[in-house]
C-alpha cells in the first residue's frame, strides 16, 4: 500500500473515532451507558481494524510470493 493511502486510512479512522467519541460523550444518557457503548464501539473498531489489516497483509505476500515465481 502505498504511504499517501495508508496515511489517508489513519486519518479516516482516526477522524471516524473521535467523531463517534464526541457524539457519545454529548449524549443524553447516563455516564455508565456511555461508557459501555463507547467501549463496545473501540472493540469493534479493533476488530475490523485487525480484519482490513490481515485483509491487506495476506495480499501482499500473495504479490510477494508471485515476484519469487517470475
Amino acid at each position: 500500500m502505498k504511504n499517501t493511502t495508508v496515511k489517508f486510512l489513519f486519518g479516516f479512522l482516526a477522524g471516524a473515532l473521535t467523531g463517534a467519541s464526541l457524539g457519545l460523550l454529548l449524549a443524553p444518557e447516563k455516564g455508565e451507558d456511555v461508557r459501555k457503548v463507547l467501549k463496545d464501539k473501540v472493540v469493534d473498531l479493533g476488530e475490523k481494524g485487525k480484519e482490513v489489516y490481515s485483509k491487506y497483509k495476506k495480499k501482499d505476500t500473495q504479490v510477494e510470493d508471485a515476484d519469487d515465481v517470475l
